[in-house]
C-alpha cells in the first residue's frame, strides 16, 4: 500500500520531468547564433575566466577578457550581479566547458520551474489545475526561447517561483 502511494506521488514529476525533457531538449545542440545568443557566449566566457583564473584573482569580479591576460588588465562587467556566471563556472567544472553544458544548466532551472509550479498547484489543492499549469507553460513562447539560454532569465524565473 504504502508503495503505490508513493509511486502516485513520483509519477506525475517523473511525468512533468520526460515530457518537459522531449519538448525541449532538440534544442540543446543548436549552435550560439543570433541576436539574443550573444549572451550565452558573453555569460560563458565570464564563467570560463572564472574558471581559468580563479575566484582569488578575479575578484569574484566578472572578467569578459577572452585570451589569457594579467589582472591589471582585467576588463570587469558590473551590470548584473555575477550569481549566474558564478553558477554556470560551477556547472563547467563538474561537467567540462562546452556549449551544450552551458545549455544544460538553464534547461535545468527551467524544467525545476515547471516541477515548483506543480507543487505549488499541488499544496493550493488546485486539482484541476495540478498537471494543466505544468505542462501547458512548456509551450509558451517564451519557455521555448529562453529555457535553454545561458542567461539571467531562466535563473530569475526560477528563483521567483521557487520563492513564491
Amino acid at each position: 500500500m504504502a508503495k503505490s502511494f508513493k509511486i502516485k506521488l513520483i509519477l506525475p514529476f517523473l511525468f512533468i520531468l520526460v515530457f518537459s525533457c522531449l519538448v525541449l531538449l532538440p534544442k540543446l545542440t543548436k549552435p550560439f547564433v543570433g541576436h539574443h545568443d550573444w549572451n550565452g557566449v558573453f555569460y560563458s566566457n565570464i564563467a570560463r575566466n572564472y574558471l581559468t583564473y580563479g575566484l582569488k584573482a578575479t575578484q569574484l569580479g566578472q572578467v569578459t577578457n577572452s585570451g589569457l591576460q594579467s589582472s591589471d588588465q582585467f576588463n570587469y562587467y558590473t551590470h548584473y550581479p555575477p550569481l549566474m556566471p558564478l553558477l554556470l563556472a560551477l556547472d563547467f567544472k563538474l561537467l567540462g566547458i562546452s556549449d551544450i553544458t552551458a545549455r544544460l544548466f538553464p534547461l535545468a532551472l527551467t524544467i525545476l520551474s515547471f516541477l515548483t509550479i506543480f507543487r505549488m498547484t499541488q499544496k493550493l489543492k488546485l486539482k484541476p489545475l495540478i498537471g494543466l499549469s505544468s505542462v501547458l507553460i512548456i509551450f509558451t513562447p517564451m519557455i521555448g526561447y529562453f529555457s535553454h539560454m545561458p542567461s539571467q532569465e531562466a535563473l530569475m524565473v526560477f528563483l521567483t517561483i521557487f520563492a513564491s
